[in-house]
């Protein structure tokens, strides 16, 4: 009867410590704590120096995107990028409706605009869904490196078509087609599967750089900290677990990004203003 009675408790409370577990990940009623990192499961463990304040497993998208409004890790991460993509279409909207002259002039820019807000877009989408299965992980992450390849690509346009305004157009296309071409090889590679191991975090990083100009350097300056940053795991890769919610690497990258597409979007918008101020005259200063 004693081993009969130990038995049921123990079938108990085995069943009690796997509801635990799932309530852990999210509950019926949506609700959900922070959880330690040893307490993801695999796929979502991608900083290890990131100890505590993650969010768990939710099977949920309506709570995934809820959870934006709550404190845990990737809680910066979603806001950085949220916020630099909505100014980024309010910047657009100016730019294209007030200051373009011409048809060229407004399709080059929403070139540059369009791949900054669907790099920013992504970045978001996929730090607000990471957390719901990992086949929506990887699905998103794949969209979100794309998004850095658009912006990278998107971003040579204005420059390219401004850089050379005087020029032949076979010079400007003959950039573009470069740039076009290296953005596709780099799409093909980071969709496939294996380029999100570890070993390849440090391309992952700096592929965001290629191909920058000395007059991108500023720009420059800013992705190549931000992934050094973000490659190295600093500053939490020194102090474990005093970074976990603020000022960890991902969110620094972040804002190097957000402050590379304003200095881009700057750079390029004062060589447009003074090639298309000064018109035929820079064209026969250069010319002679």
């Amino acid at each position: 009867m004693t081993a009969a009675k130990n038995g049921l408790l123990r079938r108990r409370t085995d069943k009690a410590g796997d509801a635990g577990s799932k309530s852990c990940q999210s509950s019926p009623s949506g609700s959900w704590d922070v959880v330690d990192v040893d307490s993801l499961p695999q796929f979502l463990r991608d900083n290890e120096f990131l100890l505590s304040g993650h969010r768990p497993q939710l099977h949920s998208i309506v709570e995934c995107c809820r959870s934006a409004f709550r404190i845990h890790t990737e809680t910066c991460n979603i806001w950085t990028h949220l916020l630099g993509c909505v100014g980024t279409i309010l910047l657009a909207v100016y730019y294209l409706t007030f200051v373009t002259s011409d048809w060229l002039h407004g399709v080059t820019f929403s070139v540059f605009f369009s791949g900054a807000i669907f790099c920013l877009g992504a970045s978001t989408i996929f730090h607000m869904l990471i957390c719901h299965s990992e086949e929506m992980c990887i699905l998103m992450a794949k969209i979100d490196y794309c998004g850095v390849i658009a912006l990278i690509v998107s971003s040579f346009i204005p420059w390219v078509y401004f850089g050379f305004y005087c020029h032949d157009s076979t010079i400007k296309l003959m950039y573009m087609s470069s740039a076009v071409c290296l953005g596709s090889l780099c799409i093909w590679f980071v969709l496939q599967d294996k380029f999100r191991e570890p070993r390849f975090r440090t391309i992952r990083a700096d592929g965001q750089i290629f191909g920058c100009h000395d007059w991108l350097i500023f720009m420059a300056i800013l992705y190549l900290s931000g992934g050094v940053i973000y490659a190295m795991r600093l500053p939490e890769r020194l102090w474990p677990g005093k970074f976990d919610i603020w000022c960890q690497s991902h969110q620094i990258l972040h804002i190097c990004v957000v402050g590379g597409v304003v200095a881009c979007y700057n750079g390029a918008s004062k060589l447009a203003n003074h090639r298309l101020s000064l018109g035929a005259q820079v064209c026969n200063t250069t010319s002679s």
